[in-house]
């Protein structure tokens, strides 16, 4: 079991750098489980470690009744310490069409795979984390 929020995040980027999850864009999860966005990925994390909540198709239902299909429920927001529901920081991201993105979920669905994901992830930017 992961008991800090510092395991959390290194078993989430572990995840999505191993070649398990197929990288899906604009839901948490393609509804038949085939492919996840980083965010669905910390999702099924999530599950996984607690037991705690359940994909209904392409949404995460957590504990507390929270759900949605492209964003965190708090629950698992809370679990890896990040300081908002789609993942969000300070500085933008700028790609190549001048979309200025400054969300996890942006990342995933216009500029990084996985890996650039994981790694945006470990840089720590500023204001993806609580602490």
């Amino acid at each position: 079991m992961m008991e800090t929020v510092i395991e959390r995040r290194a078993a989430l980027t572990a995840a999505l750098r191993s070649g398990e999850y197929a990288q899906a864009k604009g839901y948490l999860r393609e509804k038949d489980g085939s492919g996840y966005c980083c965010l669905g990925v910390a999702c099924d994390l999530y599950h996984k470690e607690t037991g705690k909540g359940y994909w209904d198709e392409r949404v995460f239902r957590d504990a507390g009744g929270d759900s949605n299909n492209s964003f965190l429920p708090r629950d698992v927001s809370a679990w890896f310490g990040f300081s908002g529901a789609s993942g969000s920081f300070v500085k933008e991201v700028v790609s190549e069409r001048g979309l200025k993105l400054r969300t996890l979920d942006g990342l995933n669905d216009f500029v990084m795979n996985f890996n650039e994901v994981a790694d945006f992830i470990d840089s720590n930017p500023e204001g993806l984390f609580n602490d």
